[in-house]
């Protein structure tokens, strides 16, 4: 059976769109995405501010002081600013602002211990 020029090229039309359209779907519902390794949450242990003023707590925003640092180089075990915890306790403090410091943690005020 022969089909016009016409006739193919609609039928080559209407498969592309087809085509696409099962692609886009198929990408849609997350067909092509790579699998992402699961991430652990963090439990930061010196996360309780309770006893911190709202002021307090907005100056360790301002030093966007994080719990578990980006860069391993940079821990506040090792900045000049970080106290060691007492006896019995896990979390350090900070001469920059209140409340509870993880050792592991980390802020823009970063200053290497001497």
């Amino acid at each position: 059976m022969k089909i016009s020029r016409s006739e193919f090229f609609k039928k080559l039309f209407v498969s592309a769109i087809s085509f696409t359209g099962i692609a886009v779907f198929i990408e849609a519902c997350g067909g092509n995405e790579e699998k992402q390794p699961v991430q652990k949450k963090f439990s930061d242990p010196c996360g309780d501010l309770s006893g911190v003023s709202q002021s307090d707590i907005q100056i360790r925003e301002q030093f966007e002081y994080v719990a578990m640092t980006p860069d391993k180089e940079k821990t506040c075990f090792n900045c000049a600013h970080y106290t060691l915890p007492a006896a019995g306790n896990n979390c350090g403090t900070c001469q920059l602002f209140k409340g509870p410091v993880n050792a592991n943690g980390y802020c823009n005020q970063w200053f290497k211990k001497a």
